[in-house]
């Protein structure tokens, strides 16, 4: 087993979804009505709905094998589900998205009526990890240096 700080490769992760039951008639058919009312209310671009489709549908599957559902998830599960994430590797901007997806899906739910509460509202983001600044050449520290004489 890999320790959590490793991270897999696409090829890796395609792999552990395999590994998943298949997807639901019920949790497909929710996932295509979000995916629709998303498009209607947010003009969402392909690859947005894309990436949610492909969120949902991999907690979906998840959530069959850990013996629930997708609509009915409660924060537990979620928590429980971002940690397997985590410790399979999945990187932290992918969780962010992930997060993301799971935001939009459970408060679409509870605006349509399917859920009173918003599992994913208290899920807290990754932390992601902050790029360097770039080093200035020496050409720029002189230019800066000379400016101020």
């Amino acid at each position: 087993m890999t320790s959590a700080t490793t991270r897999r490769t696409t090829s890796e992760r395609r792999q552990l979804a395999r590994g998943l039951p298949p997807l639901g008639d019920a949790d497909a058919r929710a996932i295509g009505r979000f995916i629709d009312a998303a498009w209607a209310e947010h003009g969402l671009a392909r690859q947005t709905q894309d990436a949610y489709r492909r969120d949902l549908e991999q907690l979906a599957r998840w959530c069959d094998g850990a013996g629930g559902g997708l609509e009915g998830a409660d924060r537990e599960v979620l928590f429980r589900y971002m940690a397997w994430r985590h410790a399979h590797g999945y990187q932290p901007r992918s969780n962010a998205r992930l997060r993301a997806s799971l935001r939009a899906f459970y408060a679409y739910l509870v605006r349509a009526g399917v859920r009173r509460d918003d599992p994913a509202a208290l899920l807290d983001p990754p932390r992601l990890p902050r790029p360097l600044p770039k080093a200035l050449t020496e050409s720029q520290v002189d230019a800066l240096l000379a400016s101020r004489r």
